[in-house]
């Protein structure tokens, strides 16, 4: 019991880390894809202009 008490203590930086490290590359995927996103959309909206003008 104490033992595995101190590998946690031990370890705690790990711990905290690892999870923020996961975080911080799954809010930069999604911000990337929200951006990648939003530029698709204005492409198709310029199509839709384009095919309105037509």
């Amino acid at each position: 019991m104490f033992l595995f008490l101190g590998l946690i203590l031990e370890y705690m930086w790990a711990l905290i880390m690892f999870p923020a490290f996961f975080l911080a590359v799954l809010i930069s995927v999604f911000k990337e894809q929200h951006s990648r996103i939003e530029g698709l959309e204005k492409k198709v909206d310029e199509l839709s202009i384009d095919q309105e003008t037509i």
